[in-house]
């Protein structure tokens, strides 16, 4: 038995702990005879007091539920999933049904477990294309998160983080919705974007026409045709407005820019870099025009300092994490 007992409480342990274990777990019930497994396990109980912690919490587990063979599906999905992706996720809601939140998560996974566990999802930079099961095409873009809740009488997706094109299948029985935690976009037969960020959610229409109404205020609603956009609040719109021509233009992994002012386009552009963005106060109001592809963010940046007689600084952060901010500046 571990040589460490430990009187913490059980929400000191991270996530990153909390996943070994549970690999652990699942390592000991595929390989139950084999001493080089269990004495590796040993070892690592005894590496460190949150180590043996998270192991107290796994045989509460299982002695709640018996054998793993009788736990959640979770764990038998585990143990036979064909993959690394599926076994992953299996892994992960392990971990949750397990140690449930006395999990010590970072900011960066707590937003991962949303992720996780999505129907549908996008990394950074990433535009990821889906057919649904009724022939609707989805176009997600860079680090989006969607639910899909399809039943008799509705299709309804709900974008929880991102943004997402929708090209509907005609179905006059079933509606096809798009929810945000701002309101809904109701399709009446179309090609259209929805955008969700800071409190706000935005709709443009390319073909046909779409209903968006406000979450918390019913009565607050407008038919937008195509060429028209809106953006809106929870509790009320902004005036419908013309779309851009390249409005869409994402779609091809091009950021476009009109007369746009520097700190305003590095915000954009952010949605795409792993790194964040930035520029110095002094040139924020710098003007941007031009179209970048931002699968290159790196070109991109060398163009604006090149472009704009800017320079291009690293500075790194340390807030319990690494952290490199890219920031853009003057020469002078």
């Amino acid at each position: 038995m571990a040589s460490h007992r430990n009187e913490r409480s059980a929400g000191d342990i991270p996530a990153a702990v909390a996943q070994q274990a549970i690999e652990w777990m699942l390592e000991l019930q595929a390989h139950p005879e084999s001493a080089s497994v269990r004495s590796a396990w040993a070892q690592w109980r005894n590496d460190h007091p949150t180590h043996d912690l998270a192991w107290q919490r796994v045989e509460s587990f299982q002695g709640r539920l018996g054998r793993l063979s009788a736990a959640p599906g979770a764990a038998h999905s585990a143990l036979t999933a064909k993959g690394l992706a599926r076994r992953g996720h299996a892994v992960k809601l392990l971990m949750l049904l397990v140690f449930g939140s006395s999990v010590v998560w970072s900011i960066d996974e707590k937003k991962n477990v949303r992720r996780w566990f999505a129907d549908l999802s996008s990394d950074v930079g990433q535009q990821r294309q889906v057919t649904l099961e009724d022939g609707t095409r989805l176009v997600l873009n860079t680090n989006t998160i969607v639910d899909l809740h399809f039943s008799a009488r509705e299709r309804r997706l709900h974008l929880l983080e991102g943004e997402v094109y929708v090209a509907t299948a005609h179905d006059s029985s079933r509606p096809f919705l798009v929810e945000t935690e701002t309101g809904t976009a109701h399709a009446l037969g179309t090609r259209f974007t929805v955008r969700t960020f800071e409190s706000q959610s935005h709709v443009d229409v390319f073909e046909g026409a779409v209903r968006v109404t406000c979450a918390r205020s019913p009565g607050s609603s407008v038919v937008l045709q195509a060429g028209q956009g809106v953006r809106f609040r929870s509790t009320n719109l902004d005036t419908p407005m013309t779309v851009r021509e390249d409005a869409n233009s994402w779609l091809n992994g091009m950021l476009v820019a009109h007369s746009m002012r520097l700190d305003d386009f590095l915000t954009e552009l952010s949605r795409y870099s792993r790194q964040p963005l930035s520029c110095d106060p002094a040139v924020a109001g710098l003007r941007v025009s031009g179209s970048y592809p931002v699968a290159d963010i790196s070109r991109i940046l060398d163009a604006l300092s090149a472009t704009l007689n800017l320079k291009v600084e690293s500075v790194t952060r340390f807030w319990g994490l690494q952290t490199t901010r890219i920031r853009l500046a003057s020469r002078t």
